[in-house]
């Protein structure tokens, strides 16, 4: 099988969208081990057992790619670092659900990252745009369906103001989520 990826602005329903397709179909696993549902929810020694030689073949190449995001990273060299072992885990999970003959489904993914990393200022658009391109041109990290998750800024507001997740972040400013709509709005 493969991966369905929801990409949009903080706030704007898609882990909730996620887990309601949970509840509804158990041949459908959370690529995200914090969602609540226990019965579909992602096994990463099972994973990694399943897809070990896919594990071995690309790690070198994701270890490459982490270390060229650092070059187009505008953050301090330590929160660089830090940046770049995420995103190195990220590609390393995204290949290995990519790869499952299992269908996943994730709300913060490969898609997301970039998005939030634009938007956070972390890279700029033309990065965002060639990043963005490298994924969705290469089938290791491209999910079988990317969901955009689109909203109005007042209900993303609403959305946060009622939501304990997202009161606990900083990066909820009106700033940011304006800015990662608009970048959504580029992408679809």
């Amino acid at each position: 099988m493969s991966l369905i990826e929801y990409v949009g602005p903080t706030g704007s329903g898609k882990t909730t969208e996620v887990i309601s397709i949970l509840k509804k179909n158990k041949n459908i696993i959370s690529g995200r081990k914090v969602l609540k549902d226990k019965h579909n929810r992602l096994n990463y020694t099972f994973l990694i057992i399943n897809n070990f030689p896919t594990l071995i073949k690309g790690s070198l190449k994701d270890l490459i790619l982490a270390k060229c995001f650092i070059f187009d990273c505008s953050l301090p060299f330590k929160k660089k670092i830090t940046i770049a072992i995420f995103f190195f885990i990220l590609l390393v999970k995204t290949r290995l659900l990519v790869a499952s003959k299992d269908l996943f489904i994730i709300d913060q993914g490969l898609h997301q990252f970039l998005l939030t990393s634009v938007s956070n200022k972390f890279i700029n658009f033309k990065n965002f745009m060639k990043w963005r391109k490298n994924f969705i041109h290469n089938k290791e990290y491209l999910a079988q369906e990317l969901r955009f998750k689109k909203n109005s800024f007042k209900k993303i507001k609403k959305n946060i103001r009622s939501s304990k997740k997202h009161i606990k972040h900083k990066m909820m400013s009106d700033d940011f989520i304006k800015k990662q709509i608009y970048y959504l709005e580029k992408i679809i």
